[in-house]
């Protein structure tokens, strides 16, 4: 396989998900709308490298400005333009092109930047539309929004934002978490990870959830109650754990930070003897040695201390290494490890227990 197939092929598989490449779509139709003309593929490469975007799908929208679209863009958009600013269309003949006044360019791009903005969100939604039937694992998340919506609303929207938005759910369900499996959610919240494995598996699996927050764990004891799954929620203090039975799959998704190193390590070691052998230890946290990024998760858990969004009193970050050090000790081994989260320090670990 050439070099430029190589390469075709490894872009064409970042940021495949539906709301990237519809993101992707909508910002292609708006530069591909402007009369950048030589610039365009520039431009797509710029906000496909900020917004995490595909950026073959980026340029293959922005391919709208082609020669058979042009003078219908560059005319709707002069006019466009024009009526913001002049409050009427512009009479555009051959005749009166040579004397247009100096904000006829000004008009263009403002007129282009309104009817991409159009074209874009027109495509997008109906993209979106497409993706959404024909996505399994966006169908797993919306049947998972429906389940908690019946408790409010917000609520159900909250839970479809935060399994869309966080890259694990989809990364872990697609990739590391096999069909016949059982999971221990040590501090899962409402259980999104588990529901989610059990809807785009479409069966019925014994997982069990540990939290020390009751209103979610009643949350997400309803929400399986409307699924028909028999899961069972526990409300406890997940850093003193009274479970000893053996799991195949135990998972501590951004739960350490919240409880001292020591406490955090006892914890961990728990969960690795907790493990049948060659079962997987799913572990997420925030990673101290990225020092920008710490900072900015550290401004995010700090303003979720204060709203109440977890009954912790204070954050205990660590690096990374650190974690690698703690399993590597305890008869684990790590099969994938991966920062994750754009802005936030967070860093996952899929193991497997020796």
């Amino acid at each position: 396989m050439s070099l430029c197939l190589k390469t075709l092929k490894y872009l064409l598989k970042q940021h495949t998900e539906p709301h990237k490449i519809c993101l992707a779509v909508f910002f292609g139709m708006v530069i591909g709308t402007t009369p950048f003309f030589g610039f365009h593929l520039l431009l797509c490469i710029i906000i496909a490298f900020l917004f995490k975007l595909n950026k073959v799908f980026v340029y293959l929208a922005a391919n709208i400005s082609n020669p058979f679209f042009i003078p219908f863009l560059s005319y709707g958009s002069i006019q466009i333009g024009h009526f913001i600013n002049k409050g009427k269309f512009l009479d555009l003949t051959i005749k009166n092109i040579t004397v247009l006044d100096n904000q006829f360019l000004q008009n263009w791009i403002l007129g282009s930047l309104v009817l991409g903005t159009m074209l874009g969100l027109l495509l997008s939604s109906i993209l979106r539309i497409f993706l959404r039937d024909k996505d399994r694992f966006s169908k797993a998340i919306y049947k998972l929004g429906d389940a908690f919506s019946k408790q409010g609303l917000m609520l159900g929207k909250n839970s479809i934002g935060k399994c869309k938005y966080d890259p694990i759910y989809k990364d872990l369900i697609l990739n590391h978490l096999p069909k016949e499996i059982d999971i221990l959610d040590i501090g899962g919240g409402q259980g999104f990870l588990p529901i989610l494995h059990s809807i785009y598996h479409n069966q019925n699996r014994g997982h069990i959830i540990i939290d020390w927050d009751e209103k979610k764990i009643n949350q997400g004891s309803i929400a399986t109650k409307n699924l028909n799954f028999d899961f069972q929620y526990k409300n406890e203090n997940v850093f003193n754990l009274d479970i000893s039975k053996k799991s195949n799959c135990i998972t501590i998704i951004d739960v350490l930070h919240y409880r001292p190193h020591k406490e955090q390590d006892k914890l961990l070691k728990k969960a690795i003897n907790l493990l049948s052998p060659g079962g997987i230890l799913i572990l997420r946290d925030m990673d101290k040695g990225k020092l920008l990024k710490n900072w900015f998760t550290s401004v995010q858990e700090k303003l979720c201390l204060l709203v109440g969004r977890t009954k912790a009193k204070k954050i205990y970050p660590r690096k990374s290494e650190d974690f690698v050090k703690i399993l590597s000790e305890n008869n684990t081994t790590i099969r994938y490890k991966k920062a994750q989260g754009g802005l936030f320090s967070n860093v996952l670990f899929v193991c497997e227990k020796n």
